[in-house]
């Protein structure tokens, strides 16, 4: 599947993440791998509230913050990838 760019860009953020997904996407693999907010289904009006609740609740107790695995998000920093790619070309070339 073809991942947003703006994803990575929340998770190096720090910030707690409200992510709109199905829950079997690979969004929603990675918001949870990387400990970094609450996935809700897109179409589930119910759970989209609940989440939403949750995180109004935490924000109201200054509990509203993201305690994430910062090796999950550097698994998917730009630069590793890149690097990731070139050793690949260089192993199949060399």
């Amino acid at each position: 599947g073809q991942l947003s760019a703006k994803l990575f860009e929340y998770l190096r953020v720090n910030k707690p993440i409200l992510a709109l997904v199905p829950h079997g996407s690979e969004i929603a693999k990675i918001v949870k791998e990387a400990n970094a907010g609450i996935i809700a289904s897109p179409t589930d009006i119910k759970e989209i509230e609940d989440a939403i609740l949750e995180m109004y609740e935490l924000f109201e107790k200054d509990k509203l913050y993201v305690n994430s695995n910062r090796t999950i998000i550097e698994k998917y920093n730009r630069e590793k990838q890149v690097s990731s790619v070139v050793e690949i070309f260089n192993s199949l070339f060399s």
